[in-house]
């Protein structure tokens, strides 16, 4: 864990993501999928590579994956429900200077494609 304090500024960044990827891979972070009728559930539990804590955060996505998707999803030349884009964030408890009150995490935003 870091001796400063990441300041909190809300970022994308591919090699954070790759490190997140990695980190699935190699068993050391979780990814849950669940699907509740037309609500798609993706929870990833791992570590932040940008601030270096613990988090947990889940995307729901409701009605996309029936209503929306198909088509775009074709087009790529899968399932139309075998796969969907999930956004998820670091939202660590931990502080981070800068950060807005009622906000949790750093600020990394990264997104994975999750099989469904």
């Amino acid at each position: 864990m870091a001796d400063d304090p990441v300041n909190y500024e809300v970022c994308t960044d591919a090699a954070l993501t790759a490190a997140v990827l990695s980190e699935y891979q190699n068993g050391h972070a979780q990814l849950d999928v669940r699907r509740v009728r037309r609500v798609l559930e993706a929870t990833f539990t791992g570590t932040c590579p940008r601030c270096q804590h613990q988090f947990s955060d889940t995307d729901r996505r409701r009605g996309l994956i029936d209503r929306f998707l198909p088509g775009r999803v074709r087009a790529l030349g899968r399932n139309p429900e075998s796969s969907i884009k999930s956004i998820l964030k670091c939202s660590c408890a931990d502080a981070h200077p800068g950060r807005p009150t009622g906000k949790f995490g750093c600020g990394f935003n990264f997104s994975l494609r999750v099989d469904v």
